[in-house]
């Protein structure tokens, strides 16, 4: 393994996650999600940290920048064996191969995905307006994610090697 490229594909996930993350989580939170929690009637202010309890809510801010990277760096070594494999494919095949992982399987189809959430979950946790205001956040996230870091590994020409 090249530990150079490593590196470096670990560090274009980690910025291409991070900021990804912020902005659309920046974006979304106003839009769809803070009246889910704010409010203190909503079933999510039970199960999450929330600005109504600063102690808990202080823990986000102190957690929110290394979690983030070890997901990126857990995703770059998911992704770096099949390294090769995505540049030599054009933008798109890469784009949807990247995506599908993100949001299929890491949102929707995982063992603790959305899917399996809607018969595991109890049903106050699985109603129409938590889902419909808290999905679109991943999948976004996802999709700019895999756009992003699609366009950013594909190797210059001169760097890919057919041969091997």
């Amino acid at each position: 393994m090249d530990a150079k490229r490593f590196l470096i594909f670990v560090g274009k996930v980690t910025v291409v996650l991070l900021v990804t993350t912020f902005v659309v989580g920046l974006v979304a939170y106003p839009l769809l999600t803070k009246d889910l929690f704010e409010n203190p009637d909503s079933v999510l202010v039970k199960i999450y940290r929330t600005q109504a309890e600063p102690e808990l809510w202080n823990a986000i801010y102190v957690w929110i920048v290394p979690v983030q990277i070890l997901r990126a760096v857990l995703i770059a070594l998911v992704l770096y064996p099949f390294y090769d494999t995505l540049n030599r494919w054009g933008y798109w095949r890469r784009f949807i191969a990247i995506a599908g992982l993100l949001v299929i399987l890491g949102h929707l189809a995982g063992s603790s995905g959305i899917i399996e959430g809607l018969y595991v979950m109890r049903p106050e946790f699985v109603t129409s307006e938590i889902l419909f205001r808290s999905l679109p956040e991943p999948i976004v996230q996802g999709v700019l994610i895999a756009a992003w870091l699609a366009k950013w590994m594909a190797a210059k020409p001169q760097e890919l090697d057919l041969v091997k």
